[in-house]
């Protein structure tokens, strides 16, 4: 359980990098044309959010150049309201993702694909066979990449990651919410709590547990790729404008001239 909360946290790390480098990239119409799906996915999601806390929702404008595709009010419930929203948002945006896998890509789930965790023992921290690195190789395979709906769901989880780039405000919010459930999750660890034979956890655990495992890592590695992205983009201008620099400079002469 320790394992899933560290990976919450740097999931929520990754959607806070994408939402600071991002800029005003999905305000713009082409942008938002390009990326339509998962602003889509996103606004529908935060909708829910809004409707639950009783957030106001100003303005929906899915297209308009320069403005948001969703735009929401503050929320009324003080100091739990956005944890509250937070948790929601990146609740249903893995339930989306976990449901858009397990239609284009129902394979998937079966594959030892996943993000690698730390188990803690009396001598110390020791890494367990998650299987990520082993199965990151076969990872096309996996994915069925020969089919059209494949790359469709890729597309939609990399466009979602970019929509759901958090701001700082987001940030503290989520983490908030992230380390109550991981003292509670320690708590009962360190207690020694599991979950009794022919129990509902016990099933989830057994069944349902690796194919979550298997999705969640999935849009952890998406939201990845989409951070990476909006960093190259974030650093291209720069870099460009330094290469055109030093060759418009006319001290840059050749040795010996």
């Amino acid at each position: 359980m320790s394992a899933t909360i560290i990976w919450l946290g740097v999931w929520t790390l990754l959607l806070w990098g994408i939402g600071t480098l991002r800029l005003n990239l999905m305000v713009r119409r082409k942008m938002k044309v390009i990326f339509f799906p998962g602003l889509a996915l996103e606004a529908i999601i935060r909708s829910i959010a809004c409707l639950v806390t009783g957030t106001p929702i100003e303005k929906f404008r899915p297209l308009n150049d320069g403005t948001p595709f969703l735009k929401t009010g503050k929320c009324p419930v003080q100091r739990i309201g956005v944890p509250i929203s937070m948790a929601i948002r990146m609740t249903l945006t893995f339930l989306l993702a976990l449901i858009l896998i397990q239609i284009a890509i129902p394979g998937f789930t079966e594959s030892d694909f996943g993000l690698p965790t730390f188990l803690y023992h009396p001598d110390g921290i020791q890494g367990s066979s998650g299987g990520f690195f082993r199965s990151f190789v076969d990872l096309p395979e996996h994915l069925a990449l020969n089919t059209l709906i494949s790359w469709f769901a890729l597309y939609a989880l990399f466009t979602m990651a970019l929509a759901t780039g958090l701001s700082t405000a987001e940030l503290f919010a989520a983490m908030w919410g992230w380390a109550g459930v991981f003292s509670i999750s320690w708590v009962f660890t360190w207690l020694g709590v599991k979950f009794s034979f022919l129990s509902r956890g016990w099933f989830i655990e057994r069944w349902y547990l690796p194919d979550c495992w298997s999705c969640y890592s999935l849009l952890v590695t998406m939201s990845a790729l989409a951070f990476f992205f909006v960093a190259l983009l974030h650093a291209l201008p720069g870099l460009l404008a330094r290469g055109k620099s030093q060759q418009s400079d006319p001290g840059m002469a050749p040795e010996g001239s």
